[in-house]
């Protein structure tokens, strides 16, 4: 059980809860049919406190065109049920960025962040593939809301960000530039929040969503902050379904070389 609403002012619901693979659900992707799967394409080790998932290049014409379409997911229960109507916030902290540190403008990783509502006790059942092209809830899920970051985007290894909902396609924002030159910094932090909300009618809805991103900018000084926001209403069925976040990891298009490998820091706090 995550922190519940009447531990609000314990020193541990400020400090947030620290994700780490051990207390998280693996969920795969074959071909796109996203189902329980050890072997999905993506590698995921613990690293201290930190979090490295590394994904290959496809050779069967798989891309991530959709949310459904990622290579791999994680998945963690809060523990939290939607008619506590809490404030969710993910932060994701990275020193090295997306390495190989290179232009992958063809073949960019997607790296997805998000919150999902779902059944009690059937995090390893949800399938955003149920929904169906840009389907806003699933039979085995409610309501998503979720964040990216298309990494190392052009020659100056830029980051694009986007913030959206459902099983939706992957849109993106302009260019924010790490330091690449010496002395580098690739210090990149991500904060995004959704804001549950009980109707009048009895309904719930995610009301307002928000998206914080640090990083280092041209100069490398790490002062530079873009921020985005999501207006649009997402419905929730049931106000008894558990909150749960989650991780997924894509690519642009299929082919390329390489493995693309992502390490940092997950925190939530939901309250």
């Amino acid at each position: 059980m995550f922190y519940p609403t009447t531990g609000l002012h314990d020193s541990g619901s400020r400090s947030g809860r620290l994700l780490t693979l051990t207390d998280s659900h693996l969920s795969g992707n074959t071909y796109f049919d996203i189902v329980t799967n050890n072997d999905d394409g993506a590698q995921w080790d613990q690293v201290g406190e930190e979090i490295k998932v590394a994904v290959s290049a496809s050779t069967n014409s798989q891309k991530t065109t959709y949310l459904r379409q990622c290579i791999s997911y994680r998945f963690w229960d809060t523990g939290v049920k939607v008619r506590e109507n809490p404030c969710c916030t993910l932060e994701f902290t990275t020193n090295t960025g997306c390495t190989p540190h290179q232009s992958d403008a063809t073949y960019s990783p997607y790296h997805v962040f998000g919150f999902v509502t779902a059944p009690e006790g059937e995090l390893a059942n949800i399938n955003f593939g149920d929904a169906g092209g840009g389907g806003s809830s699933g039979t085995s899920w409610s309501s998503v809301r979720w964040s990216v970051i298309r990494w190392n985007e052009d020659t100056s290894e830029s980051v694009q960000l986007g913030l959206r909902q459902g099983d939706n396609t992957f849109t993106f924002g302009g260019d924010l530039d790490p330091m690449k030159n010496a002395p580098t910094n690739y210090r990149f932090t991500l904060r995004h929040s959704e804001m549950l909300f009980a109707q009048m009618d009895g309904t719930y809805q995610w009301e307002s969503g928000f998206l914080i991103f640090n990083y280092p900018g041209s100069n490398g000084d790490g002062d530079n902050n873009s921020n985005r926001t999501i207006a649009t209403d997402t419905p929730i069925s049931d106000g008894d379904h558990n909150i749960y976040v989650f991780v997924g990891i894509g690519r642009k298009t299929n082919g390329g070389d390489d493995d693309k490998v992502i390490q940092g820091k997950y925190k939530i706090w939901v309250e």
